[in-house]
């Protein structure tokens, strides 16, 4: 006599989550018209596309295809955060309210150990690569995921689609080794790159201990110096040759117009120059530095001259280092009124210890240089003779060091 056993899953099906979300979502709007409802914080690369209940059915049957997922066949054979995203884009209609602000998943490495605190060189370099599922559309995890995650271009994908509008945020991540050096580049990577992709929320967890390396790198975007400056809020284009080596990253804070530069180097043993092109950007003669390195402190180093808008620099081997470029004041050139021995003052009004150049011209074509100064104060005086009958124009120009 033999006996059969039917395992039933006990994990939520899609519908369940859907519904019970909504009804949070509900209540709290309905508490708080203007409160941030975030969701559905689904914890891993499956719960991205299967429910609960068809991930416990696959375990419970052994299984492991999706076209086989009664739950999915229930739903169509949809993935699971689309599908979740368009019902809740229909019942936010329906109620009169958007109903979902923030669409949220979590993200933790599975390559190897690098989600640990282990450290040998064959995971710290893994390490430093992992970071490309966040953005890369050509990376295939090596974990057993074995696919392209591609996570925040997928989230903005499915939301584009699915509902529109809805911003998209990464909840829960952590890519561990924290008391070292290479997990504080790994954090300063993982920053960098939520900014430049337009993340619009992350949170970590959890917070690291005050002093790490990784709570050190966090420090390096939100309080470098201890007075609460910042990295910039406007990302600019960075471009890097291989992001495994160096990673770059390139800010414009509003507050006073600076250029932020936060430069990654995750070679294990060796220093790496680095040669840093600024266009389109009036920086002035200096950057100021901020580097953390092995030693697990932040400091700050001399500032350093920039040539023709180049940057020039050797960074230590598992570094972050933060340069600051002021923004170059804006400056004006101001005439008269004629004095009373027919000369014209002109003022070239700009920033004190910079070079500018004064020119001259007939036609507006072709200019010739009638002086240059090093400003001692925000302003420059210069007498202009009126003798010549010949009309005459005049402009200001920053000499770049």
């Amino acid at each position: 006599q033999s006996t059969h056993r039917d395992i039933h899953p006990v994990g939520p099906t899609m519908d369940e989550v859907f519904t019970n979300y909504c009804n949070y979502a509900t209540m709290v709007k309905g508490i708080d018209p203007n409160a941030l409802v975030a969701g559905p914080e689904e914890w891993s690369w499956p719960g991205y596309f299967y429910s609960g209940y068809d991930q416990q059915w696959s375990g419970a049957h052994n299984d492991y295809n999706p076209a086989h997922y009664p739950d999915r066949i229930a739903h169509g054979g949809q993935d699971f955060g689309p599908w979740f995203l368009s019902q809740v884009q229909q019942r936010s209609q329906t109620a009169g309210q958007r109903l979902l602000d923030v669409f949220t998943l979590h993200c933790y490495p599975q390559e190897g150990s690098v989600g640990g605190n282990a450290v040998d060189s064959a995971t710290e370099l893994l390490r430093n690569q992992s970071t490309r599922q966040f953005w890369d559309t050509n990376y295939t995890d090596p974990s057993w995921i074995n696919s392209v995650i591609a996570l925040i271009p997928r989230m903005r994908s499915w939301v584009t689609t699915n509902y529109p509008g809805t911003k998209i945020g990464i909840t829960e991540y952590n890519w561990g080794a924290e008391p070292y050096i290479n997990g504080a580049t790994a954090q300063a990577d993982i920053y960098g790159i939520f900014g430049r992709e337009g993340l619009d929320l992350a949170t970590r967890w959890t917070t690291p201990d005050q002093g790490t390396p990784t709570y050190l790198a966090m420090k390096m975007y939100r309080n470098y110096d201890g007075n609460k400056s910042t990295f910039g809020d406007t990302s600019i284009l960075t471009v890097v040759p291989n992001p495994d080596d160096l990673s770059a990253f390139g800010a414009v804070r509003t507050g006073d117009g600076a250029m932020t530069l936060m430069v990654i180097n995750k070679n294990l043993t060796n220093s790496t120059p680095i040669t840093a092109n600024i266009t389109n950007f009036n920086a002035t003669g200096t950057a100021q530095r901020w580097q953390l390195t092995s030693a697990e402190v932040i400091s700050q180093l001399m500032n350093i001259t920039l040539t023709n808008k180049v940057l020039s620099d050797v960074l230590p081997a598992q570094s972050i280092t933060l340069y600051v470029l002021p923004a170059l004041n804006t400056f004006n050139l101001q005439a008269g009124p004629m004095n009373s021995t027919n000369q014209l003052p002109l003022r070239l009004n700009g920033q004190a210890g910079l070079a500018y150049i004064l020119q001259s011209s007939t036609d507006l074509f072709n200019w010739v240089g009638v002086s240059t100064n090093t400003l001692s104060s925000n302003s420059f005086p210069y007498l202009v003779a009126t003798t010549n009958a010949a009309k005459m124009f005049y402009r200001g120009l920053y000499k770049s060091p």
